[in-house]
């Protein structure tokens, strides 16, 4: 979220890159995250593979838009 903020309120280039560099391994860390319970939760319910991979991929590509 400091990151974002950063992003918002930057006035110039360099500041600007930072920020979007911390972002960027946030996000990282985050998806890293994401995967690992993604994989653990088919691996419980192979049947459903292909809906709950494509519902997280509807998420992220609404929250890409939003």
């Amino acid at each position: 979220a400091a990151a974002d903020a950063v992003t918002a309120m930057a006035t110039s280039l360099p500041v600007i890159i930072i920020a979007r560099l911390a972002l960027g391994t946030g996000r990282a860390y985050a998806e890293a995250g994401e995967r690992a319970f993604l994989t653990d939760l088919t691996a419980r319910v192979p049947g459903n593979r292909g809906r709950i991979v494509g519902a997280y991929q509807a998420v992220v590509a609404v929250g890409f838009v939003v």
